[in-house]
């Protein structure tokens, strides 16, 4: 299983730099040997004018889910509050439901906005 292996790897050695790509942001401070490792990997390539970026379409979808994975799956499960039983829009308790996070966030949101 060299592929996960190497995944692992590149998950926890090269999360700041890749992540840092993905939001298409300077990664700072990166070894040049990471970078390398990235390439070699064919992972990323460097692409003449935007330097280092995600080699191709499919590992643009799928980088950032598994650089993503381990942080959603310690989130709680939440169960929405608005759903009917058979999975059905329940309208009243989806406008009251955005109405309490109103109250709570709204203002910092407009706040945010200005």
């Amino acid at each position: 299983m060299p592929f996960r292996t190497d995944m692992v790897i590149w998950r926890s050695v090269h999360r700041d730099s890749s992540e840092a790509m993905l939001a298409g942001t300077a990664p700072g401070e990166v070894p040049e040997d990471d970078i390398q490792y990235l390439i070699d990997l064919g992972l990323c390539r460097m692409a003449p004018g935007r330097g280092l970026t995600i080699a191709n379409p499919i590992y643009r979808e799928v980088l950032p889910r598994i650089l993503a994975f381990t942080p959603q799956a310690s989130l709680p499960q939440t169960a929405p509050t608005w759903l009917n039983p058979d999975a059905s829009l329940n309208p009243d308790r989806l406008l009251n439901a955005f109405l309490a996070f109103w109250r709570q966030h709204g203002q910092p949101l407009l706040g945010s906005a200005a």
